[in-house]
């Protein structure tokens, strides 16, 4: 496929990117949680808005944020998430759409910063793993987004064409990683996400498109 073809007005691409907090899984509440609670026991107690800028999704965040032990912070995050990971829930209509995806012949791959450990479980648990050809972890690269590594290595494995795929994300990382990989972004903006973001600010970046609901992703039919 010579990347994305019309179909009934909407672009079917070859291959689907989906991040994973926050995106494909309702995540963010325990993000938040654990990074207040790993804060408050440091004597930390930023709003809510700061955490979620500065650090969400980010191992990297504490150190630039000026955390003082860094490593250990990051591992009571690790730990925290996975020891709530049996709780975590897929995001509406995601099965859906990825069983629509593949048997449309789509390739459809998972980029996350994550943790193999806090993914693989949830994945199974939910009966996604036949539905995904390729799961890249934090463990798979050397760079986090926004740097588009993630976003590069998923292309090679896959022997794709950056016009060709499509990367669906929930935050100003994914579309910064999306456009210095050259491939199209669409930033998944759920009401339930809402509270979690500055909607200006992630709109400023400029995705190529917002989606509310996974189903957007699919052609139209009739």
């Amino acid at each position: 496929m010579n990347g994305p073809s019309a179909v009934t007005g909407q672009s079917l691409y070859a291959y689907y990117f989906f991040d994973w907090d926050g995106c494909l899984a309702h995540t963010l509440p325990f993000w938040l949680a654990g990074y207040r609670a790993a804060l408050g026991r440091r004597g930390l107690y930023p709003a809510d808005a700061v955490i979620v800028r500065e650090l969400f999704n980010d191992w990297g965040g504490p150190e630039r944020f000026g955390v003082p032990d860094p490593g250990r912070f990051v591992e009571e995050m690790a730990g925290y998430l996975e020891e709530h990971a049996d709780e975590v829930q897929l995001n509406p209509f995601i099965v859906e759409v990825l069983t629509r995806l593949k048997a449309l012949g789509r390739t459809t791959a998972l980029l996350t910063a994550s943790r193999r450990v806090l993914v693989l479980p949830t994945l199974a648990r939910h009966g996604l793993d036949p539905l995904l050809d390729l799961v890249l972890t934090v463990e798979d690269v050397a760079r986090f987004k926004p740097d588009p590594e993630v976003v590069l290595r998923a292309l090679e494995r896959l022997g794709a064409l950056p016009r060709e795929a499509l990367l669906i994300g929930d935050s100003d990382k994914d579309i910064q990683a999306a456009r210095a990989a050259g491939v199209a972004m669409a930033l998944y903006l759920p009401e339930h996400n809402r509270g979690f973001y500055d909607v200006e600010h992630l709109l400023s970046w400029g995705p190529d498109r917002v989606i509310h609901d996974f189903r957007e992703l699919l052609p139209v039919e009739g």
